[in-house]
């Protein structure tokens, strides 16, 4: 049995890593993170510390890191590449194919209904993308050919944007939309986690170094507020108004992902719509407990 390592295991999409790996694959998994007790349990599971991954060698045939830090602070920032120098070096010591998750960020800012491929201009947009282009170099530079860096789009639960337009109709606000015309492309956990495991499947010689995670659409920032909208109403929610406060921003996000799926046969199962949807019922929950 093939044992595959994830760093940043409690994250967002360490944790879905950790639990499809446990469920559905013949891994052994190693799951470290800052705080091993937030890692999702599982019987072919062994959770570490940072700490502890550190103190003893990196016995695995694959690893994966989604290690980093969210957002823009320059400070965590600073920490993650910090951290991830030392992962790297650690790595050198051996000699498994590392996949590094990587950021759809590090492309410029697109016109609605263009997609970057993985030759697109490299012009991040913000410092967490900046960041993750550096942590790119890091590894690349290292650990040569050995590494893949997965450019993932943003993941539709971490959008802020997204988060918010679903509070507002829960809690009866009205939904504010200052970029109508803005483009964003976003990917369910679930399309993002068999993605990387296509990946994953790929042997060493057939893996590229660059790959895109996405799901070849845009929806604008008004579409997204109306689709959030709808499925509030479906779910017994009156509607909320929709004020549009055009600031002029009409930059678009979005990836090609033809060669992801011309290696691997993936392809992104989940509409927008049914994401959204998952995201009511785990805000839901929350507000249950």
């Amino acid at each position: 049995m093939k044992t595959l390592l994830i760093i940043g295991a409690a994250g967002y999409l360490g944790s879905h890593l950790v639990r499809y790996a446990a469920e559905r694959t013949n891994y052994t998994v190693l799951a470290s993170d800052l705080d091993k007790s937030r890692i999702p349990a599982g019987a072919n599971v062994t959770p570490l510390s940072n700490e502890e991954l550190f103190q003893h060698p990196l016995l695995c045939d694959l690893a994966v890191n989604c290690a980093f830090s969210r957002g823009n602070d320059v400070a965590g920032l600073v920490s993650a590449l910090r951290f991830n120098e030392r992962l790297v070096l650690k790595m050198k010591e051996g000699r498994y194919p590392v996949v590094n998750i990587s950021s759809q960020g590090l492309y410029k800012p697109l016109e609605a209904g263009n997609f970057a491929d993985e030759d697109g201009e490299i012009r991040p947009v913000d410092m967490y993308a900046l960041g993750k282009f550096a942590q790119e170099r890091l590894f690349t530079s290292n650990l040569g050919d050995r590494v893949t860096n997965i450019r993932m789009a943003s993941l539709a639960a971490n959008a802020r944007f997204l988060v918010f337009f679903v509070d507002s109709v829960m809690q009866g606000r009205a939904i504010t939309v200052t970029a109508p015309n803005q483009y964003a492309s976003l990917l369910d956990v679930e399309d993002a986690v068999t993605g990387i495991f296509g990946i994953c499947a790929l042997s060493e010689n057939e893996r590229k170094s660059i790959y895109n995670l996405g799901t070849g659409k845009q929806y604008s920032i008004l579409r997204l507020a109306e689709l959030v909208n709808e499925t509030g109403t479906e779910r017994g929610y009156p509607p909320v108004e929709i004020r549009v406060e055009d600031k002029g921003n009409t930059a678009a996000a979005g990836m090609d992902p033809a060669r992801l799926m011309q290696d691997t046969g993936w392809r992104p199962e989940i509409e927008m719509k049914e994401t959204i949807r998952r995201m009511f019922e785990n805000r839901e929950e929350m507000n249950h407990d």
